[in-house]
């Protein structure tokens, strides 16, 4: 089941792995990621996708 195709929300996906964002080190100015990581990432035929999140009150320190 692991290495099967399916597909959610509309978007075919070749199995369920999912690598998560390792891109802090790897970005550009501003924490974007480079056009040379894309371009990798796209040739072999992976996908990036953005993920939203939020700390919520830990990252205040008052």
């Amino acid at each position: 089941m692991l290495f099967s195709p399916y597909s959610q929300a509309g978007l075919d996906r070749a199995n369920r792995i999912i690598m998560p964002p390792m891109t802090r080190s790897r970005a550009a100015r501003g924490n974007v990621t480079t056009p040379l990581i894309t371009h990798v990432v796209h040739a072999q035929g992976g996908r990036i996708f953005a993920r939203l999140s939020h700390v919520g009150r830990v990252s205040h320190t008052s």
